[in-house]
């Protein structure tokens, strides 16, 4: 049996309902490279990170260590922890910016940007999501909704950046 290609479509049956003899075929396909899924990782743990300490930072509780007080420097190490997971965040966006131009990629820059196409669709991805309907179009890569969102996020995360 030979080695199938990471990038060919791989057939898969499932049956279309439980307890129904009728099978559909699905085909697996790889729409990302393992770069960019681990990027997305560091991108949701640096985020987590960010909202943990940002609110103990907001409004600090007390933490008691035995010691003195200069071996038990909290908020300086939650304000470090913050400003790490910060550049992280940083180093992690302008990467995944540089990557959506690349055949890596898909070039999934177009897919991210609220135009009206993808607004419209978007619109109605969300009715279907909304109103709980199994038949609604497919999409390889991004969908328009998942882009119209990525695009909020990236917005929000830049305004933060930008305004502390």
């Amino acid at each position: 049996m030979g080695q199938v290609s990471s990038l060919a479509p791989s057939p898969v049956t499932r049956p279309s309902r439980p307890g129904v003899g009728a099978h559909r075929t699905y085909l697996l396909v790889q729409t990302r490279s393992i770069f960019a899924c681990f990027l997305h990782w560091i991108l949701v743990g640096s985020v987590a990170t960010l909202a943990v300490t940002g609110f103990y930072i907001a409004d600090p509780f007390d933490i008691f260590v035995p010691g003195e007080a200069y071996q038990s420097y909290v908020m300086g190490k939650f304000r470090l922890v913050h400003f790490m997971a910060a550049g992280t965040v940083i180093a992690t966006m302008l990467t995944r910016l540089y990557l959506a131009f690349t055949p890596s990629c898909n070039k999934d820059i177009a897919q991210t940007l609220p135009t009206p196409w993808n607004l419209l669709h978007a619109a109605k991805l969300a009715w279907s999501y909304l109103i709980l309907s199994r038949e609604h179009e497919h999409y390889r890569f991004i969908n328009p909704l998942g882009g119209v969102g990525v695009f909020s996020v990236v917005g929000a995360l830049a305004e933060k950046i930008l305004t502390g």
